[in-house]
């Protein structure tokens, strides 16, 4: 990625590959490694001649499927159309956020939990509206458990089928 977050240019792409032979000197990355130990954002000479970082993105761990199935009923699920819509519209980086505030919804003061949760909901709002019966009368935390429900509830059943699978094999 471009040091600015832009994609980037065939030249950068070219120069910090050329420079690759560079950062292999003498032996086993060792010039590479050195500009990576003293450069604050540990780039290599080529991402630096080329403005460039490496941008390594964690895969999202699917948490325990208690969080998300609990005994309330998720009346947004009687719209499969807009579920989908929010399942593809919903970034990674959103629901992680999510879940981490479900998560620790215990440890919030009620002034923070409250806006914590409004803030989560109107995003999750923004992406896709549900008809007003089926957001009725919900708090904005409940609303934010429906959503991350809806977005999850497919890799969660995938995972328990997995293990399930597994079980009966051995």
């Amino acid at each position: 990625m471009d040091a600015r977050g832009l994609k980037l240019h065939v030249s950068q792409i070219v120069i910090r590959n050329v420079l690759r032979a560079v950062d292999t000197l003498p032996i086993f990355y060792m010039v590479g490694g050195i500009a990576c130990a003293v450069n604050r954002y540990s780039q290599r000479l080529g991402d630096i001649a080329a403005n460039t970082v490496v941008v390594r993105r964690q895969p999202m761990v699917i948490p325990d499927a208690g969080v998300l199935i609990g005994e309330r009923f998720n009346s947004m699920l009687e719209y499969p159309n807009l579920t989908a819509r929010l399942r593809h519209r919903a970034k990674p980086e959103a629901v992680e956020i999510a879940l981490d505030a479900l998560h620790r919804r215990d440890t919030l003061d009620p002034a923070a939990r409250l806006q914590v949760f409004d803030a989560l909901a109107a995003h999750f709002r923004a992406l896709v509206e549900f008809p007003e019966e089926a957001t009725m009368q919900i708090t904005s935390e409940q609303y934010v458990r429906n959503c991350i429900e809806i977005i999850l509830k497919p890799a969660v059943r995938a995972v328990v089928v997995h293990s399930a699978m597994a079980q009966e094999v051995s």
